[in-house]
């Protein structure tokens, strides 16, 4: 009763969550990590830089609680896009219309999955789109770019201080 155009994109959808959740426990440890240091260097002063040329005067706090925030708005958005990941178009078959499949088990694939694997999983309202769009894979992609800019930003910000 499946075809490869819904088994596929679930099993990468499941497999996205997985590896997103993982990642997104790290990015909060990082997070909170940066929100410590906020706090425990709060009142140490430093000179702050602009193109790294001397500027004016700052706090060591005031920069972790930057790249807090930075890490809090990564955590964020792999947050959002694991909700979009959840909506799966297994049941779907070919094209999306479930054609060749029992109507029972278009419905039930859904919960069978969800109980497998743990995840709050939900069969999409649409088939037929859910079949035909993969542009949440584009956001999973442009999502990890943010984070590594932002990883490469401060590691390289902690390098010059």
């Amino acid at each position: 009763h499946q075809s490869t155009n819904d088994t596929y994109p679930t099993a990468l959808r499941v497999a996205a969550i997985w590896e997103l959740q993982r990642l997104e426990r790290e990015v909060t440890s990082l997070f909170e990590e940066f929100q410590r240091q906020e706090k425990a260097m709060g009142h140490v002063v430093k000179v702050g830089r602009t193109q790294l040329q001397d500027a004016v005067l700052t706090t060591l706090g005031r920069e972790m609680s930057a790249y807090a925030d930075a890490f809090a708005r990564d955590r964020w958005r792999i947050y959002k896009c694991v909700e979009r990941l959840r909506v799966i178009n297994l049941g779907g078959t070919a094209i999306g219309t479930g054609l060749g499949a029992p109507r029972a088990f278009i419905f039930s694939a859904t919960e069978h999955l969800r109980q497998l694997t743990g995840l709050g999983l939900a069969r999409a309202e649409n088939l037929v789109e859910a079949t035909q769009n993969a542009d949440v894979f584009v956001e999973v992609s442009g999502i990890l770019k943010a984070l590594a800019v932002n990883l490469l930003k401060v590691s390289s910000d902690l390098r010059l201080m």
